[in-house]
């Protein structure tokens, strides 16, 4: 492994994507298959193999097809300037009279952002009002608060798991959540700047989802900006390689620049997890089994049932509504970071998984079942490198010791038998002196 300052990024170069594998050779299985230009982080290698970060998974990937980052390389993503973020006067929504509250987001939302939304949805063959749907159930369409500061949601579980497990005391003193509800934000999401203070909520306001995350900030940086979800559409820190980003702090940097790179990654963020489909047929259980997390998909899905007919109250049907092009195409998935099961293995909600989804459970299990087989597997073959040698080893000293004892065997013989004195004494010494020698290299 190289030093951290030896550590460096790149992008892979293989246009058809490149094998993440579990050790460093073509034998190994594989992880994941990285999409081309994916953003890694290498931390090692071993030959020709390069020893790499990506998402919340380590492997290996042959080096012939990862490019090294310069200094003048990008290390964010490139978002087109040109396109403008607001609504063009014949996209932009009239606020109805006697409007809702939601109406009013929705229609201030999609004036402010729906030029990007339309250009970001039509490269992916999408209708823009799925996406203001989505960005709205997320954040109600608010890149920044009112103090101008990033939208962001701290999340206590998730930094108990990236950082708190091996804190357990640290942690305890500043957060506690309840672990049979991790992603429940009505079990105990709290947080306290010292252990004298009172337990708040963290999920109260930004003041305090803001005050939360500093606190984590100084325990661990890295940790804490994985562990917030970012933006408009609060995409997880976690993920940030999947939207193009370096680092977590890559991504919080620029996120926290401009609402525009933001929207930008929630479309590289269903290109990238392959829910430009379910986005398509408006399948929003689907969308959001990936993107919130099971045991929160129902929750999230009917926001943006919600927030879609919203839509239709104030916009008609389809006033703004813009014809994809045709023969979108998703690149190839990569392993999503799902919520982890709490200890009893169940899914973080009231249900264990394999009620709440019969599908992803078979599928859960099978990926743990052929990871334990792919365990095994390379085991024997460590194994056998080792005990071959040394079960050959141990025949070599049984053939050695038996040939010393047919050595002597046969000079005594040869002693007792010889017709004069003089064989018996040449034989003797020969036979005698090769069970010496075998005795001496078997001892």
């Amino acid at each position: 492994l190289y030093g951290p300052r030896d550590q460096w990024t790149g992008r892979i170069s293989a246009p058809a994507g490149l094998r993440l594998r579990l050790g460093p050779g073509t034998e190994y299985p594989d992880i994941a298959i990285l999409p081309f230009q994916e953003a890694v982080r290498v931390l090692g290698n071993s030959a020709d193999w390069l020893y790499v970060e990506h998402g919340d998974g380590q492997g290996f990937v042959f080096q012939e097809w990862v490019d090294r980052l310069t200094d003048r390389d990008p290390t964010v993503p490139v978002v087109d300037l040109a396109v403008d973020l607001a609504a063009t006067p014949e996209q932009r929504l009239a606020l109805p009279p006697n409007a809702s509250d939601r109406a009013t987001l929705l229609v201030d939302a999609w004036n402010r952002y729906g030029g990007l939304l339309t250009d970001e949805s039509l490269e992916l063959g999408l209708e823009p009002k799925v996406a203001l749907a989505v960005l709205l159930a997320e954040s109600l369409g608010e890149p920044f608060g009112a103090d101008g500061r990033m939208t962001i949601r701290f999340e206590p579980h998730i930094f108990y798991f990236r950082w708190g497990k091996q804190h357990p005391s640290l942690f305890q003193q500043h957060f506690r959540y309840s672990p049979d509800h991790a992603w429940n934000a009505d079990h105990q999401h709290d947080w306290r700047p010292t252990v004298d203070s009172p337990w708040r909520g963290i999920h109260t306001d930004q003041a305090n989802e803001w005050a939360a995350f500093q606190v984590a900030r100084t325990l661990d940086d890295e940790a804490a900006l994985s562990s917030i979800s970012m933006g408009a559409p609060q995409i997880m820190g976690f993920n940030h390689a999947t939207v193009g980003y370096s680092s977590p702090q890559a991504m919080f940097a620029d996120f926290s620049s401009s609402a525009r790179p933001q929207i930008a990654s929630l479309f590289r963020y269903m290109q990238q997890n392959r829910l430009v489909q379910a986005v398509r047929n408006q399948d929003f259980l689907a969308f959001a089994r990936v993107y919130n997390g099971i045991g929160q998909e129902e929750l999230y899905a009917q926001r943006m049932r919600d927030w879609l007919a919203v839509y239709a109250d104030v916009a008609g049907d389809g006033a703004v509504d813009v014809q994809a092009a045709p023969g979108a195409v998703d690149v190839m998935p990569l392993p999503g970071a799902f919520p982890l099961p709490d200890a009893t293995g169940s899914a973080p909600g009231d249900k264990p998984l394999a009620e709440a989804d019969p599908q992803l459970y078979a599928a859960w299990r099978q990926h743990i079942e052929q990871g334990f087989q792919n365990n095994q597997d390379m085991f024997q073959r460590i194994l056998a490198a080792f005990m071959t040698p040394y079960y050959t080893t141990i025949w070599m000293y049984r053939i050695l010791f038996g040939l010393g004892i047919a050595a002597f065997a046969v000079a005594v013989f040869m002693a007792l038998r010889a017709p004069d004195a003089s064989t018996a004494i040449w034989t003797s010494a020969i036979f005698g002196g090769l069970s010496v020698a075998t005795f001496l290299g078997y001892f």
